[in-house]
């Protein structure tokens, strides 16, 4: 005998439904990946949109790894950046790889800048950036009498450091002829001579003579996994921020007065940072002899960060420097981890091989708030810090001009 068990409709109809919901569900998927996957097509082939999504930029500003200056410096280009706050920043350089304004006034050149990220500014349009400034009040009060400065040139880079400057001497400043060079120094530039010696040929003499970028050939590396491909997503980059301001209510750039760690070594004190510091400056000593023989005056303006300052701060309140006069074992051990700062090398640096230096640190310790002085990660300088640093500049080469013509009447 064969039975048969009848399904109730009620079960039918739930399965049918079952059925519709899964089918739906499978549809939803399938279109939501679809939109992911052109939306991630999209970013990736328009880097323009998804770096305006991202607000970041090029790392290197518009310059390209070179196989023999480290860097190339871009020419008649212009690079897209962004502010801290999200805004366009159009970085515009000249025939010869200099950063310029807009409009660039044809007049004669009178002072090259030699920097780092802090003078290139890319955070900043041309027109806010202290070697702007400095020039606009300079042509402002020369102007009463008819008068007409001469150009200042921003030749600051990516990874700018005496040892770069040097390397790219010929091929750049070699061909611009000016009265003064001033090498802007601040402690970025220390970390940026680390990463660029470990890639840099010397000769016999000691002289650079070839820097081959990193990313300027391709290097063997391990397959990337999938989660390393994940990361890579312009779609996780734009959701990370958003999901780490949900969860942990602020964001990677929320302690805006965290420097980074200089030179990114592991020293263990405060005499092995001298020893390296020391020798980031050396090549400034060549640099002083070439620029001499040209006819021009090399000057050094050291400026610190908001580490620095904030530490500078702390041990004028506590302790006084050690006198030069002491023996350097004595100073060592009295310049402990501490207290020490570049700011002590650079000095010390300056006064061995007699460069005139500028020191902004006791300018800067002078301001009520010198946190404001500074935007990003600590090392840039804000607008007002631009401003301050500008102000700084034209009162020690006017101490300087009155100086000369005061001994020129004697």
């Amino acid at each position: 005998m064969f039975s048969y068990k009848c399904t109730p409709a009620a079960t039918i109809e739930d399965e049918r439904k079952f059925v519709q919901r899964l089918r739906g569900i499978i549809v939803g998927m399938l279109l939501l990946g679809g939109v992911i996957l052109s939306a991630e097509y999209y970013l990736r082939t328009h880097k323009e949109f998804s770096a305006k999504l991202l607000k970041k930029g090029d790392r290197f500003a518009g310059w390209e790894p070179s196989e023999t200056l480290y860097l190339r410096p871009p020419v008649s280009g212009i690079s897209k950046q962004y502010s801290d706050s999200g805004k366009l920043i159009e970085i515009r350089y000249d025939e010869m790889g200099f950063r310029i304004a807009r409009k660039v006034p044809t007049q004669k050149n009178h002072i090259l800048f030699l920097g780092d990220e802090t003078t290139l500014a890319t955070n900043l349009h041309a027109e806010q950036t202290f070697i702007s400034i400095w020039q606009q009040k300079q042509d402002q009060h020369l102007k009463q009498f008819s008068l007409r400065s001469g150009r200042f040139i921003n030749a600051a880079q990516p990874d700018g450091c005496p040892l770069l400057w040097l390397l790219q001497d010929s091929s750049r400043m070699s061909r611009t002829p000016v009265q003064f060079v001033i090498c802007v120094i601040t402690p970025q530039t220390f970390t940026n001579d680390f990463h660029v010696r470990r890639t840099v040929t010397f000769n016999n003499q000691g002289f650079p003579t070839n820097g081959n970028h990193p990313y300027a050939q391709p290097v063997e590396s391990k397959q990337p996994t999938q989660f390393d491909r994940l990361l890579q997503s312009q779609l996780v980059k734009l959701s990370l921020p958003v999901l780490r301001k949900l969860f942990l209510g602020s964001d990677s750039t929320a302690n805006k007065l965290a420097s980074q760690s200089n030179l990114g070594t592991e020293l263990i004190n405060s005499a092995e940072r001298e020893v390296l510091a020391n020798l980031a400056l050396k090549p400034l000593i060549e640099l002083k002899k070439i620029v001499q023989s040209r006819g021009s005056d090399l000057i050094i303006v050291y400026l610190p960060n908001i580490t620095e300052l904030i530490k500078q701060q702390q041990q004028k309140r506590t302790t006084k420097e050690p006198p030069v006069i002491l023996a350097t074992e004595t100073r060592q051990a009295i310049l402990s981890d501490e207290t020490w700062t570049y700011r002590n090398t650079v000095q010390n640096f300056a006064i061995k091989q007699q460069i005139r230096i500028c020191d902004a640190s006791n300018e800067l310790l002078k301001e009520q708030e010198p946190a404001e002085l500074f935007s990003g990660d600590g090392n840039r300088l804000s607008i007002k810090g631009h401003q301050k640093i500008a102000e700084i500049l034209m009162d020690y080469f006017s101490a300087r001009t009155a100086d000369s013509q005061s001994n020129t009447k004697k």
